[in-house]
């Protein structure tokens, strides 16, 4: 028989299983309506929809309607945000895992061979670490304080950004008192890092912020396939390129080049950055090739996640750099925007997968 606590903790974990599927639903389904200025589809485009999923449960249109409406290029393979959040990414993700694994506290552990930016100190429960190495409080800053800037990240629920500041010692009266400031108001486990040099043809979509690709792999019977890439964008003068936070995301195709047009968060759609002019379409990325070859290494090194979010930045001498992991819950909708339906022509193969269980 289950003992009381088992049954607790079993209990707990089903309840944040639960509360973190409405949350996702919720927001997806608010996001999409708010920003959806007209409807746009077709009886006839209804019907294909509808036909396509006949066996996977009722659909809402609105999420067809918000890609087709942005886009202008409809599909009946779009996968629905509210879907993909709450079965097709529980399937591949080990929801019970994913909260306790995934933190940057541990990358060097969970990617040990994997480039990654330098991480000055850590921040594990209420310990401050330098390497191995516990230190105190003061200690921490003072090797904070020898950098001209750092990023510090919530090692833990970072999503769209919000979790990462950067600190610059030329724009701070008092370095040591704002790096304070910040660690003071984080809750969670805390990474500081080493600002990342990135390469100059990064930096010149938009120099203010390191400009980073988000890549997509699904591991499936010991392979692993890229399904979509995007590179996102930081708006003029901003610190951080996260499309949830007024950047923009362009698609990117096999061979390392940009697609037509920049995607932000609300659908709306350019052709070439506002502050670099540079037109995004034909754009040659360089040493793209390298960083898929990152991914498809490192999924192998977390392999109870089927499906991960990669953000990838290609450092100043051509090597790419670890930025994040998204182990659960990665964005849908600037791979739906910049790329088309998010698995093409294997939608139909991975949805059989996810509903057979």
């Amino acid at each position: 028989m289950m003992n009381i606590p088992t049954m607790l903790k079993q209990l707990h974990d089903m309840l944040f299983i639960s509360l973190k599927r409405m949350n996702m639903l919720k927001y997806s389904f608010g996001h999409k309506m708010a920003d959806t200025k007209e409807k746009v589809l077709t009886s006839e485009q209804k019907k294909e929809i509808k036909k396509f999923y006949s066996k996977y449960g009722k659909v809402s249109y609105v999420f067809h309607n918000f890609y087709t409406e942005k886009t202008g290029v409809f599909s009946e393979k779009y996968v629905p945000d509210n879907m993909y959040y709450n079965k097709i990414n529980m399937f591949y993700c080990n929801q019970l895992i994913v909260k306790y694994l995934d933190n940057k506290c541990y990358y060097n552990i969970m990617f040990p061979d994997i480039l990654q930016p330098v991480v000055l100190v850590t921040r594990k429960g209420d310990c401050w670490f330098a390497g191995k190495e516990l230190v105190t409080f003061d200690e921490m800053l003072d090797i904070i304080c020898e950098e001209d800037a750092v990023f510090i990240k919530n090692a833990t629920n970072s999503s769209g950004g919000g979790g990462v500041k950067l600190v610059e010692k030329a724009e701070c009266e008092d370095f040591r008192k704002a790096i304070t400031e910040v660690v003071s108001k984080i809750n969670v486990d805390v990474v500081i890092q080493r600002r990342i040099i990135q390469h100059k043809d990064f930096a010149r979509l938009n120099e203010t912020s390191v400009n980073t690709m988000r890549i997509l792999t699904v591991l499936r019977n010991g392979e692993v396939k890229v399904y979509s890439s995007v590179i996102r964008i930081g708006k003029p003068n901003a610190k951080i390129d996260n499309y949830s936070s007024g950047g923009m995301s362009v698609g990117i195709t096999e061979d390392g080049k940009l697609k037509e047009y920049a995607y932000f968060f609300n659908g709306d759609r350019i052709t070439q950055h506002p502050s670099s002019d540079i037109e995004f379409k034909g754009y040659q990325l360089p040493y793209f090739d390298r960083a898929i070859e990152m991914v498809k290494k490192a999924h192998f090194y977390v392999p109870h996640f089927k499906m991960v979010s990669w953000d990838v930045a290609i450092r100043e001498d051509g090597a790419p750099i670890l930025v994040e992991a998204n182990l659960s819950d990665g964005q849908i909708d600037l791979h739906q925007l910049c790329n088309g339906p998010l698995f093409g022509d294997d939608t139909k193969m991975i949805l059989d997968e996810v509903f057979s269980k």
